[in-house]
């Protein structure tokens, strides 16, 4: 399945994503499609109100598009849409002024990562082991050859395209986060030096 691809490259654009409630909206007009406000609200587990600055700002942005509809009683409500069936951002470190937004965005993200982990330590529904598991931490240090990283980037292309696709009968909502950099100049010549 071929769908339209925003590649987010405008620093402008990647300072609004710093914020992950800004992200986790956009995240959801891209899985749920246009959405009003009180659906991508009851998405992320907030009040309504508690996004409206969120969505103009990614209004603004030219991330997101209000459409104007009729609400309830006749009153003129906004359903809001993804700007693309994909909005995605790793290309944006191609410019090197966006390298310092990037690192921003990564540290954000990874830090809600860690408080999403904590907190489903003590949630019922976290599932550790077998076929149903939705918990899962991996940190490993590899130096795999050309074709075993072409290997692993293949693989990690099908997971994104699996998340990304939607589900006809979705279940509890999953975050997933993955980091993959390489070392340090620093880490590298500790490594060359033993």
């Amino acid at each position: 399945m071929s769908r339209k691809i925003h590649w987010i490259s405008r620093p402008e654009q990647l300072c609004v994503l710093q914020n992950t409630v800004r992200h986790d909206i956009l995240d959801r007009l891209t899985a749920l499609g246009p959405s009003p406000v009180r659906s991508i609200a009851a998405a992320l587990g907030v009040q309504p109100t508690a996004i409206y600055r969120h969505l103009r700002l990614l209004e603004r942005a030219g991330l997101v598009v209000a459409i104007k509809k009729t609400g309830s009683r006749g009153r003129p409500a906004n359903t809001y849409r993804a700007i693309a069936p994909l909005v995605r951002f790793a290309r944006a470190p191609l410019e090197s002024e966006n390298r310092p937004i990037m690192a921003n965005i990564v540290k954000s993200v990874a830090g809600r990562a860690a408080r999403e982990y904590r907190d489903a330590l003590t949630d019922s529904d976290t599932r550790i082991e077998g076929p149903r598991r939705n918990f899962w931490f991996l940190r490993l240090q590899t130096a795999p050859s050309a074709k075993k990283l072409a290997r692993i980037n293949q693989l990690l292309d099908e997971v994104a395209e699996l998340i990304w696709t939607p589900d006809p009968t979705p279940g509890p909502v999953l975050h997933v986060t993955w980091i993959i950099s390489p070392s340090s100049s620093s880490e590298k010549r500790r490594t060359a030096s033993k």
